[in-house]
């Protein structure tokens, strides 16, 4: 199986200073998975994914806080059109249930 994992980031916070220490859970999860999996990891702190261009995965899943949760959404629904089956993780600290059950 082809696996991507997301950690979204909005162009407006691109320009924000960056964390000493990205988050890992994405390249934890990369290295629990099973060897027979492909894995590639996009922290798009650090490369951006172009949503223009079709990949080839079977799964993706996405990482996202509160201030890139539209970003997230745009990547779900972009892996979604394509019929890719999409996972996302949001970090919210506000409860903002009603958006995310309409763009999960």
């Amino acid at each position: 199986m082809k696996i991507l994992l997301v950690v979204s980031q909005s162009d407006k916070t691109k320009s924000a200073v960056r964390l000493i220490y990205p988050p890992l859970n994405l390249q934890q999860i990369a290295a629990l998975t099973p060897p027979e999996h492909n894995v590639d990891v996009i922290d798009e702190g650090f490369s951006s994914l172009d949503l223009k261009k079709n990949y080839d995965y079977d799964l993706v899943g996405i990482s996202c806080n509160t201030r890139n949760a539209f970003r997230a959404y745009d990547i779900a629904d972009h892996f979604r059109g394509q019929g890719k089956k999409v996972i996302s993780r949001l970090s919210n600290k506000f409860p903002v249930a009603n958006m995310a059950l309409r763009n999960g």
